[in-house]
């Protein structure tokens, strides 16, 4: 239940590990889960970036987008093309290919972890587009994969709080995230 003036209990989440797949926007080498616009970094056995050597377009911008809680990209392009500060960060995939632009996590696509000569300077960048009503998200994590669970209603964001929240609910939202499996905690 979502309480926009009433504070009953606030519970955290952890969509279970860090997994290979996980994104997180990054701006001048500092990533957040809070950056709507950003270098996309993927997590595969460590953070590093995506490679955009013209085969990234828009069906893996939507579902990096939908991975992070937005409806869809607003417009991506390599990231030399606009500057957002100096990245020191490997590249970890290329050649991403996304079937279908709604899939909920970059992981359900293909890619390859073999980095040719050509994406030396070529990282993705991203701009979210605008939350939707009963969009869900996990705000004040390290990583995209853990944080507060909000969810956009009435033009807001707010805090989902409930006595009766239990491991059903963690799973449904958790699906509703693209993650398998979930562990949560009560936060206040």
């Amino acid at each position: 239940m979502f309480y926009s003036q009433y504070k009953v209990r606030t519970w955290t989440f952890l969509f279970t590990g860090l997994s290979n797949g996980a994104i997180i926007l990054s701006q001048n080498n500092i990533s957040s889960t809070s950056y709507y616009y950003g270098v996309v970094r993927v997590y595969y056995n460590g953070w590093g970036n995506i490679c955009d050597d013209y085969y990234f377009d828009s069906a893996e911008a939507n579902v990096i987008c939908h991975q992070l809680g937005y409806t869809g990209a607003s417009s991506y392009s390599r990231a030399g093309l606009t500057s957002y500060g100096t990245d020191y960060y490997f590249m970890k995939w290329d050649d991403v290919n996304c079937v279908s632009s709604s899939y909920l996590s970059i992981a359900q696509c293909t890619y390859s972890t073999y980095i040719d000569y050509g994406c030396v300077n070529h990282t993705t960048r991203i701009w979210n587009s605008n939350p939707y009503a009963g969009m869900v998200r996990l705000q004040d994590g390290d990583y995209s994969n853990e944080g507060r669970v909000e969810v956009y209603c009435n033009g807001q964001w707010g805090t989902i709080c409930s006595d009766g929240f239990d491991s059903t609910d963690a799973n449904t939202l958790c699906k509703q995230l693209g993650y398998d499996s979930s562990s949560f905690f009560h936060l206040s």
